[in-house]
């Protein structure tokens, strides 16, 4: 009966140890937001020079990362913005209003925002 209830409970521990490694994101999830972090940051910084990004917030949404940025300029009032890397490799942001940011391709079609 022993070796019964032994082999139950390693059948039970194995099943919730594969649970538990089918719900959790790749290993390299955490090496792919950071570059995806970067991208953002780096992209953004395109639009709003050298203004200060801090992250807030992460949002998996499948298999991507939304990131919640506050963008934090040397005058005026602090915003938000969401952005995220697609497909494609190429970087989506919207505002906190709703409103799409248009990244340059270059630093020569920079943003001013005075």
């Amino acid at each position: 009966m022993n070796s019964i209830k032994v082999t139950t409970t390693a059948t039970g521990v194995a099943i919730v140890l594969l649970l538990v490694s089918l719900a959790s994101p790749p290993a390299n999830a955490g090496k792919l937001d950071r570059e995806r972090l970067n991208q953002c940051k780096a992209d953004l910084a395109l639009v709003y020079g050298d203004a200060r990004l801090k992250l807030k917030s992460v949002k998996r949404i499948r298999t991507n990362a939304h990131m919640r940025l506050q963008v934090i300029p040397k005058e005026g009032t602090p915003s938000y913005v969401t952005c995220w890397v697609d497909r494609e490799g190429l970087t989506q942001a919207i505002d906190g209003d709703g409103l799409a940011v248009v990244i340059p391709a270059t630093s020569e079609e920079q943003l001013s925002l005075n």
